[in-house]
């Protein structure tokens, strides 16, 4: 899984902000979901979709990244070593 994860990561990045900003124009659904969360009213099946939609991709890219930069560091670290 970590290696799925790594190797596409500059994917994921670009296309979880693009899904995070998505519709371009108008306020971001992604936005728009995360405060009916944080207000309590996130009530729908298609509400709860939406948010992972928009805010999955952008969540694997960072998490994915954060793994990228781990494993540069450690890489590093024994090889000075």
């Amino acid at each position: 899984m970590k290696k799925a994860l790594t190797g596409s990561w500059q994917f994921l990045l670009i296309g979880g902000l693009l899904m995070a900003a998505m519709p371009i124009g108008e306020r971001p659904h992604l936005l728009q979901k995360l405060e009916l969360l944080f207000q309590g009213y996130l009530i729908k099946p298609e509400d709860w979709f939406d948010l992972a939609l928009h805010g999955l991709p952008l969540i694997l890219g960072i998490i994915s990244t954060v793994i990228m930069i781990i494993d540069r560091f450690m890489t590093k670290k024994t090889e000075n070593s």
